[in-house]
């Protein structure tokens, strides 16, 4: 992927708010019916004073609606379309000025103060230029939208998957470029993103305030488990459970950070930061793999879960599939043609992502604090993404671990 697919308009030009960071007072978010877009929307509603404008695609006004309420009960949440505080915009990153029209774009330019863009087309299977119109020119029309009428400061939600997997382990930190990485046009997602972290780089360059927030795998919530049912770990455990076995293979393990206190610690740091353009890292420092999942599963249900080596859980899997059982898991053809041994090929984040595409780090468990390691970004714009520091191609973070502020 050439880093020429990340070149803003030589004429744009940023002007940083003058209002103390921190304080926002009108805020667009994008994602809003995504899985963590769905838990920051209330954080943010609870965690600041401001006017949240979501951005929701939908045919008519009152789709947008729904499909927003919607999205929240679907991970158990109170939707709060009767909040005078939030505003619902209906709309399209893919589209032309986000699909809002002349007025429409009027009213955001001169309204909004500060953008978070966690909205992103996440498919790991699809190809570059299928996700680019969302993933891509959408984070470039929102540069647009931060560099004119109001100044706003812009947040943007990337993965540690901008990180290029390799053979060898390498220490990944806030500090570590992202300008050499390379990805294939064919995995599209982590391409995708990648680019688009490179647009806002080159946005805090020509003085654009805001940050950076690259994720790990993001889990269940902390409390009451909802969870994204597409997530890969997610479907995994689910085959799992289905088969009555599970795979023993350090290489399956995840650093799975609970939704809630992601979103917590986002809003935590978004009135945390000086405007500079700071790059965060937030991931769990742990690893959990899917037999501590299944002792619980055995003791709730009264089951067992057999452990197996990963090759024979994968003839296991294969085998259901083959008599017509469904599993979420993915197909065991895509299996046997990328691993016919069983075994992840180098530098894969692990056999799902290795047979069924790219996972750039989409989610976690746990109930402990994430790692948070910050840098400031100063005029080079050099930086380092879903799955801090430890990126799942067998990088290994050397930064120091804290704890937004609360």
């Amino acid at each position: 992927m050439p880093d020429s697919e990340a070149k803003l308009s030589p004429a744009l030009r940023f002007t940083p708010p003058a209002r103390p960071a921190g304080d926002p007072r009108e805020i667009l978010l994008t994602g809003a019916t995504g899985f963590v877009g769905a838990f920051l929307l209330p954080e943010l509603l609870k965690g600041t004073a401001a006017r949240v404008h979501c951005l929701v695609r939908a045919r008519t006004d009152a789709q947008a609606r729904e499909r927003l309420a919607a999205a929240l009960r679907g991970y158990g949440l109170t939707a709060p379309l009767d909040d005078p505080r939030l505003n619902i915009v209906r709309g399209d990153l893919a589209a032309i000025d986000l699909g809002v029209g002349p007025a429409g774009w009027a009213q955001l330019r001169e309204t909004i103060d500060t953008i978070v863009h966690s909205g992103a087309h996440v498919h790991h299977l699809s190809p570059y230029g299928r996700l680019k119109p969302a993933n891509v020119d959408g984070t470039r029309t929102l540069l647009h939208l931060a560099a004119e009428g109001r100044p706003k400061t812009f947040h943007h939600l990337s993965t540690l998957g901008v990180f290029r997997p390799g053979d060898e382990a390498r220490p990944v930190t806030e500090d570590s470029p992202i300008d050499g990485e390379r990805h294939p046009f064919g995995r599209g997602y982590a391409a995708s993103k990648w680019v688009s972290d490179r647009l806002v780089e080159h946005a805090f360059e020509r003085g654009a305030s805001g940050g950076i927030y690259r994720l790990g795998r993001i889990w269940a919530h902390s409390a009451t488990g909802a969870v994204n049912p597409d997530d890969m770990f997610s479907r995994l455990l689910t085959s799992c459970a289905a088969l009555g076995c599970h795979p023993a293979d350090p290489g399956l393990d995840e650093s799975l950070l609970p939704v809630d206190v992601l979103a917590g610690a986002l809003v935590a740091l978004l009135g945390d930061g000086d405007g500079t353009g700071s790059v965060h890292h937030l991931h769990h420092p742990g690893t959990i793999g899917p037999g501590a999942f299944l002792a619980v599963h055995d003791r709730l249900r009264g089951t067992h879960s057999e452990e197996l080596p990963l090759t024979a859980w994968l003839h296991r899997l294969r085998r259901a599939t083959e008599r017509g059982r469904t599993c979420r898991s993915c197909p065991t053809s895509h299996i046997s043609k990328s691993s016919p041994s069983g075994r992840r090929p180098p530098g894969s984040r692990s056999w799902s992502s290795a047979t069924t595409g790219p996972c750039s780090g989409c989610g976690t468990w746990g109930s402990r604090s994430p790692t948070s390691t910050r840098r400031r970004s100063a005029a080079t714009g050099a930086s380092s993404d879903s799955p801090g520091s430890t990126c799942r191609s067998r990088s290994r973070s050397r930064s120091r671990s804290r704890m937004p502020k609360a």
